[in-house]
């Protein structure tokens, strides 16, 4: 969570991560910013990134779409040995099966109709640095087989060509696939995928790494503030985190961006108050995600689940009676559990 002055809280770091680290002071922004982030599940993403980045090991990051895997593809490499090498990101699913294999390796000229020279590919291109292969998962088989062969190698011969060329770059892929389930169904490459998983390192979604919702809204918020030319940036109400908490994130960080951003809009560019906060959920659906802390009892995780949801509940209906409905109690048990549970008519 932000610290009153709206600075960064101290980074949580243990012993043994503090090796080989400069001291806090000269840790830049984005750095900070990621080892600031306080749930357990991000501290162990971070703790493994901060390992491959001392290697030059192949890595595979696997989470779910919009958590973040191209971002800590490139802070991977802004603290490797290649920093001041070049870093290109390429995302599979968007490669033509006719061009993908232009696009990464290359081709000569008159490999096909209309080359007009020779092209180097994005494998090329990074040489001396790091490439990304992000949504791996959807890459062709047929070129599945030419990265293998490169992986093992790093020599390729471009499309048309005839020589092999041999370049040092290091490779780094992504994915929100299971890929060891793709195997299965014959759709990756069962030797490319043992290749790929030397390292693997686990994204976690948003809703499971909740403590970090408070950073992740004002980091974002400055991004809009000045993507939006806003004069200032907008005030959050005390309740509006509380509530981001209840949804269940599908789309992760991505959907958090774009509920924030509309939420800037609905409110002028002014203070975000619970009204602006428009959160989509399929059917009409709504959730609540439980954490069992240390220190905190059955008793205490029940009387906050049932205060969440009756808090939202409240907030859905247009009344009492259809918040009762919500709920699926009646409105005298409402205005019941209202008062056990300390919530403000």
């Amino acid at each position: 969570m932000l610290a009153p002055s709206g600075k960064l809280p101290p980074i949580k770091r243990s012993d043994d991560d503090l090796e080989g680290w400069p001291d806090e002071d000269d840790i830049d922004l984005p750095t900070r910013r990621l080892l600031a982030l306080q749930s357990a599940a991000m501290q162990a993403a971070m703790a493994a990134a901060r390992k491959a980045a001392g290697q030059d090991s192949i890595i595979l990051l696997v989470g779910e779409s919009g958590t973040g895997k191209d971002h800590l593809a490139e802070w991977i490499h802004r603290n490797s040995s290649r920093r001041t090498a070049p870093f290109f990101s390429v995302n599979c699913a968007a490669l033509t099966k006719e061009l993908a294999e232009s696009e990464l390796f290359g081709h000569e000229q008159g490999a096909f109709t209309g080359t007009k020279g020779r092209k180097r590919g994005l494998v090329e291109l990074a040489d001396g640095g790091t490439l990304l292969l992000n949504e791996i998962g959807e890459l062709d088989l047929g070129l599945q087989s030419k990265l293998l062969t490169f992986l093992d190698t790093f020599t390729f011969v471009r499309l048309g060509g005839e020589r092999s060329v041999r370049i040092n770059s290091r490779l780094l892929a992504a994915t929100n696939r299971d890929l060891a389930a793709e195997v299965e169904k014959r759709t990756f490459r069962r030797d490319l995928y043992y290749r790929l998983n030397v390292f693997p390192i686990h994204l976690p979604a948003l809703r499971e790494r909740l403590d970090d919702l408070p950073l992740l809204v004002s980091e974002t918020l400055d991004l809009l503030t000045s993507r939006m030319g806003l004069r200032s940036k907008p005030q959050i109400g005390g309740d509006v985190i509380e509530l981001l908490r209840l949804h269940p994130w599908s789309g992760n960080i991505r959907e958090l961006r774009n509920v924030l951003e509309r939420a800037i809009i609905l409110s002028g560019g002014e203070r975000l108050e619970r009204q602006h906060v428009l959160l989509d959920l399929p059917s009409g659906e709504w959730s609540y995600t439980v954490r069992m802390e240390a220190g905190r009892t059955l008793h205490d995780v029940a009387r906050d689940v049932s205060r969440r949801l009756v808090r939202e509940a409240l907030r859905k209906g247009s009344s009492k009676q259809e918040a009762a409905k919500i709920l699926g109690i009646t409105r005298h048990a409402l205005a019941y559990q209202m008062k056990i549970l300390d919530i403000e008519d």
